[in-house]
């Protein structure tokens, strides 16, 4: 019976004790002066942590950031890489020789049939 009653005393004292922050508060209260010294002497330790979390989130925002901008160029560079690559190929197939001269055909001009000729001029004539 003695078990019965320890076991209902126990489950007793959890029931009126507070979880969570009000528990560490109502600790804090009954702590002693060397309890409340240790605590603050672990303050900047804390600050110390926290300050450290922040630089982490921050680093990995920014970094998240980054690869974001990166993948964006990258596509970016993609469609202008293909782009480049259309715009040559036209460029190729109308500088051909056979393409210009239909293109210019409706204007008068004519590909010469016969090679060209190479004029001589005599340094006597030209005197």
């Amino acid at each position: 019976m003695a078990t019965t009653n320890e076991n209902i005393e126990s489950t007793e004292t959890e029931k009126t004790e507070a979880k969570g922050f009000s528990a560490f508060i109502r600790k804090t209260e009954n702590a002693s002066n060397q309890d409340h010294q240790k605590l603050f002497s672990a303050i900047p330790f804390i600050v110390f942590l926290v300050f450290l979390a922040i630089i982490q989130i921050a680093n990995k925002h920014n970094a998240e950031n980054k690869i974001r901008l990166i993948e964006k160029t990258e596509v970016e560079l993609k469609e202008l890489r293909w782009q480049y690559m259309s715009t040559k190929s036209e460029l190729m197939q109308k500088s051909r020789q056979s393409e210009v001269a239909k293109i210019l055909e409706p204007a008068g001009l004519y590909e010469l049939r016969t090679p060209p000729q190479k004029i001589i001029i005599q340094e006597s004539e030209h005197k």
